[in-house]
């Protein structure tokens, strides 16, 4: 990686460089390392940087903050990032389901509000229209 590096960043004059040339040499000179990356990397926009590298065969990947995750148009369209309505906050951005399953399409929804379904699950659990509301009356639920 470290010469398609190079070449990426215009650096091949560094090609050989003994101080450089190994891992080990690299390591033991990792703040000069550091340094040559981060003058090339600084003065462009961090996705420029992103497909340079990437098209120089050298894994990276560009760091979003949150605002950037929460706008990615990759992330939108693979329903990463979904838009929830919620009865009581309103519309809100959360994260998407990353199973995505063909078969079995799953939707992301608000959490229910307090108490929202505890009428179904106690009907799930047996007990009778009369048993909730005598529930309810008596400040059970």
């Amino acid at each position: 990686m470290w010469h398609p590096l190079l070449r990426a960043i215009g650096r091949e004059d560094l090609i050989g460089d003994a101080r450089y040339e190994t891992p080990d040499a690299r390591w033991r000179n990792r703040a000069e390392v550091d340094t040559l990356v981060e003058s090339w990397t600084s003065e462009r926009p961090k996705h420029d940087v992103m497909k340079v590298l990437g098209e120089a065969g050298v894994p990276c990947g560009a760091c979003l903050d949150t605002g950037e995750v929460l706008t990615d148009p990759h992330l939108l369209a693979r329903e990463m990032i979904v838009e929830v309505e919620h009865p009581v906050r309103g519309r809100y951005v959360t994260v998407g389901n990353p199973v995505k399953l063909s078969a079995s399409p799953t939707t992301i929804g608000p959490s229910p509000l307090l108490g929202q379904h505890r009428e179904e699950i106690l009907a799930e659990l047996g007990y009778t229209d009369a048993d909730i509301r005598a529930l309810a009356a008596d400040g059970a639920i």
